[in-house]
This record gives structure tokens, sequence and C-alpha cells, in this order.
């Protein structure tokens, strides 16, 4: 199997260069405080601050022939991080993102020596650019380039911490705010609870809900976290934490935006000034297309005094710390979205990269006999969009406002199955991995019975309360659909 490497493309002085993604953290507008270096010479233009940080700035049109001395700043500034340090990077544009398999990059060489800086061609598009691979190690030895050293000694609001990796984000919108927040940490989401008044209600709690015969406070996210005062419309959506006693909040929000696997040593700091709750706030993640959102702290959110104290009036029975932590534990294990296709199925959420909406820029290409419907891009990579319920041999649904894009990567590439609705995140109820094997799948030369559906039955939920929903194995039905490529 190919690797395949992802490379952010920025154009310089007409030239384009392949940084590696996980290298190159943002583009920035042409800083207004850039100062001399006194010692700066050759490419080297400066020092600006980035966040309270000191970035070097670096401009290499100097160094092609078709930008030679320039002397008119770009537009734009790459910050780049290599071995532990940043440096800016003077960029005319970001271009793109492009997947390149091992095989594909040229090492251009000079008898026994690497010409330097662009030492490897990555691919030729449209027959009229060539990418070229920004050598990093090469650019930190040119003589005058500096790198600013990561000391590590930001403030606690900057510093982002990781365990493993990427990590599922769930990204919703409240009052006109997109927010994000660790989908392991996710109790659940209620879709339209019904919800009484309460008796010790103010701006804060706009109710309360009843969910698996439990009274949850419906808590205003907006005024927790001081962005709002006055009144708001009430929410028809409640996503539920459940705090280290064992007691579940519930944050009232608008609708449910996607899922989104990111690095959490990628996302960006967030600035502090003017807020009045800085300390529930984590960090900013970019969505694309200019959007960003707020990550919430959901450990401080979990112990600001008045979502303590809405927990404890109305849920006086709670676990201990550990039974809640040995709970917690099972549930990002066994974690599960649940959706319409238009059977009601259940998925393992480990199997879904992303959920979005049904992409607006939709190459259509309507083929029924093969469930295709399209193709999108997704940040550079073009993805078949596929109708779920028309593949899975139901009749084929078209698309409503709340249908939604499930993105499942098989073994080379990635597939986005089309569903009629997202309901919820919640947990199997002792779920075993080898249940996946009895899980409903798309016909593979056999027509699907009854019996074939009563066999992926899974239980979802708690002892308290469970139910029943169809076992669906999206990454098989990935790596089937791959086969039939070939």
């Amino acid at each position: 199997m190919n690797d395949r490497h992802g490379y952010g493309v920025v154009q310089v002085g007409g030239v384009y260069l392949g940084i590696e993604i996980s290298a190159l953290m943002e583009a920035v507008q042409w800083p207004a405080d850039l100062m001399p270096h006194p010692t700066a010479h050759g490419v080297l233009v400066g020092v600006f601050t980035l966040r309270g940080k000191a970035v070097p700035l670096v401009d290499l049109r100097s160094l092609f022939a078709q930008g030679a001395a320039e002397a008119c700043p770009t537009p734009l500034v790459a910050v780049i991080r290599y071995s532990g340090s940043y440096i800016g990077l003077a960029i005319d544009e970001v271009c793109e993102i492009v997947h390149v398999s091992g095989d594909q990059p040229c090492a251009l060489v000079s008898g026994d020596r690497a010409p330097g800086l662009l030492s490897t061609l990555l691919t030729i598009q449209d027959g009229k650019r060539m990418i070229y691979a920004l050598d990093l190690a090469y650019l930190a030895g040119v003589p005058g380039v500096l790198f600013a050293s990561d000391t590590g000694r930001e403030a606690p609001t900057q510093t982002l911490t990781t365990q493993g990796g990427l990590r599922h984000y769930l990204v919703f919108e409240c009052d006109g705010r997109n927010f994000c927040i660790d989908a392991s940490v996710v109790t659940g989401l209620v879709d339209k609870p019904e919800i009484t008044p309460s008796d010790f209600g103010n701006e804060r709690c706009f109710g309360t809900a009843e969910v698996r015969g439990k009274k949850v406070a419906a808590l205003s996210l907006s005024h927790v976290l001081g962005f709002e005062t006055g009144a708001l419309p009430l929410k028809d959506q409640l996503l539920l934490l459940t705090a280290p006693d064992g007691r579940v909040s519930g944050f009232g929000y608008d609708r449910m935006v996607a899922i989104r696997r990111k690095d959490p040593n990628r996302l960006m700091a967030v600035p502090t000034y003017g807020l009045r709750e800085p300390d529930l706030l984590r960090a900013v993640m970019s969505l694309g297309d200019g959007e960003q959102a707020l990550l919430l702290a959901h450990e401080a959110l979990l112990e600001r005094p008045e979502v303590q104290s809405y927990a404890k009036i109305y849920q006086h029975e709670v676990k201990t710390a550990r039974e809640t932590h040995q709970a917690a534990k099972a549930v990002h294990r066994q974690a599960c979205l649940l959706f319409h296709a238009p059977i009601h199925f259940a998925a393992p959420l480990s199997q879904i990269s992303e959920i979005l909406n049904v992409p607006t820029q939709l190459i259509r290409v309507h083929q029924p006999e093969n469930h295709l419907l399209g193709q999108f891009n997704l940040r550079g990579e073009q993805v078949p969009l596929i109708c779920l319920s028309s593949l899975i041999e139901s009749s084929p649904q078209s698309p409503t406002p709340t249908s939604r894009v499930l993105v499942v990567r098989g073994d080379h590439a990635a597939f986005g199955f089309a569903v009629c609705k997202v309901d919820a995140i919640d947990s199997f109820k002792e779920f075993d991995p080898a249940q996946l094997d009895r899980g409903y799948s798309a016909n593979a030369g056999r027509a699907q019975s009854v019996n074939d559906r009563v066999r992926s039955l899974v239980s979802i939920g708690n002892h308290e309360q469970s139910w029943r929903a169809t076992l669906l194995d999206l990454r098989s039905l990935a790596v089937q659909l791959e086969k039939a490529c070939i």
C-alpha cells in the first residue's frame, strides 16, 4: 500500500512550493509590526510577533529567477514549524492541498549532490506548473536564516495537550457562533427535548428536561460563557456533559455542524483580551472557508459554580469519582452515531472521520446503478458522494435540509455517505467489536433477509434505559466500494 503525504501548496514569486501539512501551521496577513534584525542579511527580512511570540520572516524570492530582488512585501506570510521552532515565509497566495503517493516525488540531483532548497519535484499539474517540495532542513542551513525556538512557556490558556494524535471534535452552532468540544466527553445529544420551566430559572437556566429518567438543567451556553447578558431564544437541542461527581448538565444549542478529526497541537490559542470567562475556552479550530470554532474547556465549564449548583438541585444521587471515570472510559471506547437512512442505524463513531452538510459545490454525476450522487472536494481530495439508502437496498432519498454526509475512509480512499438525518452521539451497551461481522451491509450478491436485519440489532444506551438499532459497518461498506473501483 502506497503511503500518501499531504502538502499545502503556496506560490512564491511564480514558484509553487509544497510544504508538509504537519509543518504548515497557518497563513497570516503581512505583519504591520515587522522590525529589522540587527544582523539581517540575505533572505532574512526581519522579525514580527504572532500572538506574543517572535517569528523571523524570510523572503525567498531573491533566490528564484522569476522574482529577483523584489522589494515590495507579499500579501501573506506562511507560518512554518520545523524541529520545534518557527519561521515565517513570505508568500503570494495559498493555492491548494495536494496528496502525493510515496513513489510519486522525483529527486533532482546534480552529480552526487542535491541542488538545495528545491531538491524534490512533487508533481506536475495541468502540464503548466510544477510543485516542488520545500526542503526545510536545507532552509535551516541557509546563511542568515533564523528560527524562533518554541520554549513551551506559554500561558495556561495557550497550552494545548494531546494524548494519542488525532481526536474527534463535535462542532455545533449556538446563537450565531460556532463551538467545538472533544466528542469523547459528550454524554449525549438530545433532539427536541420537552423543556419544563424551572422554579429556579434565570437567563442562565431556561428550564429542565427529563433525560433517561433524570431531571437535567437546560443551561444557556452563551450566558455561562459570558457572551450574552439579555434574553435569548429557547433551544430545541441539548448537549449533555457529565461532571466527575456523576451529575449531568445540559447546554442548549441550535444545530450540529460537523464532526472533525483534528490534531490538538494544530489548534490555535485563544486571545484572552476582553473575554469575561477566558478560562472556559481552550483553543480556536479552523473549519475552512474562513470559518472558525471556539473549543470549549469542558472541565472548567462543569466546574463553574452556577453549573454545579443547577446540577445539584435536580440530581441528588451521584456516583463515586471512580465509578464515573470507569463509565466515561466505557462510553469513549464504545461511542456510536445514530442516524436514519431511512432505517434507524447505529455505527461506531470511530469509523466516521467527519460529518458534513450536503456540499453545495458538488460535481453532479448521478449514476443510479452505482448509487453515486456526485463528487465533492474535501480539502484537496475528491470524494465520491454515495446515496446510502440506495446502497443498502432501500429506496433512494432526495437530500433535505436535515440531510448530512458521513465521511468514512476505507483502506485507500474516502467516501461520503449521504444520510437522511443524524440523531445523536450515544454509546453501545456491552458492545463486542466482533458484532461488526454481523452488521447490516450492502448487497453482496444476495438479497438481505428479515433475519439478516434481526441479527444486526444492537443495544444502545445504559442499563437503566436502552433501545435497539440496526448496526451498520460503514468502514466495511467503504472497503467494498474500493474493491468495486479496482
